[in-house]
């Protein structure tokens, strides 16, 4: 797995940070947005919400961190990041190797660790990043 981006990046001290959650999965036949809220370390207040968003997706699936038992992974906490990119050995490489799947070239797998659930992502496009601060209504920053 690579260390592909952290998406705390830019906004937030990621030493600030002591967890990121789901908040929402959204689809809607062409863009895939990942809500995740972002709690602060000192009092485990709401720091902001950080949107992922990916665009060209194949295809997504949600499980709980524990049901994930082949595909290894840090946590937030080891090194920052909540989104990696997985060059191999992941989700995509799994299913296309039963036949289950034939993507096009350029597609690549996303992964978005969380302390509870985890979200494989098959797309076409790196994803994008919105964030928007704690009490802070449409202050959208994308990345």
């Amino acid at each position: 797995m690579d260390r592909w981006r952290s998406g705390l990046d830019g906004f937030v001290k990621t030493e600030d940070v002591s967890h990121v959650e789901i908040a929402s999965v959204n689809f809607d036949q062409w863009t895939l947005t990942v809500a995740l809220r972002a709690y602060a370390k000192a009092d485990q207040s709401v720091l902001g919400m950080i949107h992922v968003v990916f665009d060209q997706v194949e295809g997504f699936r949600l499980l709980d961190k524990g049901a994930m038992l082949r595909f290894p992974w840090k946590r937030l906490s080891d090194d920052g990041a909540f989104v990696h990119r997985i060059p191999e050995g992941g989700w995509l490489d799994l299913e296309r190797d039963a036949g289950n799947i034939l993507p096009a070239a350029g597609a690549a797998e996303y992964l978005i660790v969380t302390q509870n659930e985890c979200v494989s992502v098959i797309a076409y496009a790196e994803p994008a990043y919105e964030w928007v601060k704690s009490g802070a209504a449409n202050t959208w920053t994308a990345v």
